[in-house]
Formats: C-alpha cells, structure tokens, sequence
C-alpha cells in the first residue's frame, strides 16, 4: 500500500530525493522502498541494488569503540511506533567496508487512520563534525594543561573573553570569574596608570600586530608580580578580532636578576675602591672585571681592557706567561702565587 501512496504522489518523491541528508524509505516489513542520492553515497549501495532489501543489509551500524552490532532504528520505529534517534559513536559499514561516523532519526509513515505503512530514517555523515570536535578537545585540553597563561581579549571594547586555568590561577581567580572584566584589571599602576599601559600595548598591537615584553602585574588580592608577555592580534569566528596573550610569570627570574644586579654593583664599587691589583677573566682569559689601581698601573683605561686577552695589551714574552698561568688557574682551580721581582718586591696571587 505504501507503494501506491507514493507512486500517486511524485511530488513526495522528489521533495524526498532533493534532501540534503540521506533518506530511506522501508515498508513495514522493514524492506527498502526507497533511498535517495545521498544515501546511496553514504551507504555505498545502488538504488537499483538496495530496493527490497531488508534495512540491516544495507543500513549496516557498529558502535564506533565496541564494534558490537547497534539495533537498527527502523526496527526499533516499528517496534516502538515513535520517533527514535542513534546513540552517539554510531559508525555506518559501506557496502565496500567504509565507515562513517552518522547521527539518524527514524520516524512512522502513517494513513490516516493511524496505521504504519512504513518507515523513513533520515541521516547523515559527521566525519566533519566530529573531526572538528576532536580538534576543539584537542585545543581545550592544550590550553588547560599549558603552563603559561593565556588569555583573549576583545579589540572593541577591551572586554576579557577567555582565560585558561593556567591564568586564572596566575592571578588568583577562581574558574570564569575574570570574564567579562575589563582588561585592566590585570595591570598593576607604576609610573603609569593600568590603562595607559593598556593603551601604550595595543596601539603597537595595532601598527605592528604583536607586542612582546614585560608587564608589571596585579593579583586579585593586590599582589603585584612580573609577568612576560607573548601578544598578538587575530580574528575569532565569535568574538571579532581579538588579542590573544601568552603570560609567563617571571617574578622568580626577576628576583634572581635583582640579586646580580646588587652583586655586580657590589663587586664594581670594591674594584674602584680597594688599592689592590684586581682582575677578573672568563674561561678563555679574557678580561671582566678590573679595578681602578689596575687600569692606573698599566696606563690604560677600563673600556680599553674589558673583553681582551693579555696577549692583545701586554709585551709577548709577559703576555704569554700571563696568560698560560691563568689559564692553567681556571683549569686546575688551584691558586697560583709569584713573587714579581722589582724594587719593592710584589706578591701575586692568581685565583
């Protein structure tokens, strides 16, 4: 009978061959009656070869991680007499061993008394959908793991739009909390307020396209710490263009910086105030560090000293024992002590 309603209604038909997913029709035996272009793409099975054929033979599914054998739809439509959809990881087998990740619904044919005719399953493939769905968990789970913080603002309006947990915790937030807010409150003032910080970073954001440096930040609770930023501008299929930041809290390294500092300057006011000849040389005896009586008894500025060798400023035959005996100091690592045979008599001691 259901042959007959729809030979009567070409109009039916062709609705049903110009859809966009794949369709077919069974009878209430579960036999196809019809399928569509598309389902025969998707199934890898001709329209003249899968007429009459049971539904299982042709609409063949798997679980996509058991492997086990789905129960089909269309069995489950005549069965059940409402709409049914697939589970999620339901894989279709191709006449030719294919597989295809889909999402179907199957639903009744019914006269109008109420009595099944028959059955249409409309489905499609996802193997798209589901690449881009891995590649979304693929990104979200970087960006969770990711030890550096990061973070999107909007151009437009400054407005944070996304923080990973990384960040968050950078700046003692809990998860969510920063969105939402304006970008400045990642700025701690120095010498210039938090938006013009702000203001200073995008302007050669948008003449350059990215910005690279150190930014004195803010915690929640007023902490202020050093961070490192990694910044750049790109276009978001949600919010518009968007500047993306990568931070790095670098306040450890800061820290260990302002401690080489004060020994560099420590070591720099003891060589112009102790009376002493002084040097310091690097692994190939080179010249670092001298002191003030050093560069007054060879009559040479320091800028003339730093960087050079003893064979690039003293006579050869002096040079040459200068600088094996140095040499030989920084390989041993024991002291070496002459006694410098002048007027006065002068020890020295090579460490």
């Amino acid at each position: 009978m259901i042959g007959r309603i729809f030979k009567s209604e070409e109009m039916y038909l062709k609705i049903l061959e110009s859809i966009g997913d794949a369709v077919i029709v069974t009878n209430v035996n579960g036999d196809i009656f019809f399928m569509n272009e598309v389902a025969e793409k998707l199934t890898k099975w001709l329209k003249k070869e899968a007429l009459g054929k049971p539904i299982e033979l042709v609409f063949n599914i798997i679980n996509e991680y058991t492997r086990e054998p789905i129960e089909n739809p269309i069995r489950k439509v005549l069965k059940e007499g409402h709409v049914v959809g697939l589970a999620n990881h339901t894989v279709l087998i191709g006449n030719d061993g294919t597989e295809t990740p889909i999402d179907d619904s199957g639903a009744t044919v019914k006269d109008k008394d109420g009595n099944i005719l028959g059955t249409v399953l409309i489905f499609r493939g996802i193997t798209e959908r589901k690449r881009k769905e891995e590649e979304l968990r693929l990104h979200s789970a970087i960006m969770k793991n990711l030890a550096e913080g990061v973070y999107l603002i909007r151009v437009d309006d400054g407005i944070i739009v996304y923080t990973n947990p990384r960040f968050e915790e950078m700046f003692g937030y809990n998860s969510g909390e920063m969105i939402g807010k304006y970008v400045t409150i990642v700025n701690a003032p120095t010498d210039k307020s938090p938006e013009e910080t702000k203001q200073d970073i995008v302007g050669i954001l948008l003449e350059t396209g990215e910005w690279h440096g150190e930014v004195n930040n803010i915690k929640k609770d007023g902490t202020p710490f050093w961070g490192y930023a990694n910044v750049s501008l790109f276009d978001h299929p949600e919010y518009g263009k968007v500047i993306v930041s990568v931070h790095t809290d670098i306040t450890e390294h800061k820290k260990a910086e302002e401690v080489l500092y004060h020994e560099r300057d420590l070591i720099q006011t003891l060589l112009e105030n102790l009376p002493d000849f002084i040097y310091f040389k690097d692994s190939e005896g080179r010249f670092q560090h001298i002191s003030k009586r050093f560069c007054k008894f060879f009559g040479r500025s320091m800028e003339d000293i730093i960087g050079k060798t003893d064979l690039e400023l003293f006579p050869e035959e002096i040079a040459k024992q200068m600088h094996s005996e140095d040499l030989q100091v920084i390989k041993t690592g024991i002291p070496l002590i002459n006694k410098e045979e002048n007027a006065a008599g002068v020890w020295v001691l090579t460490t």
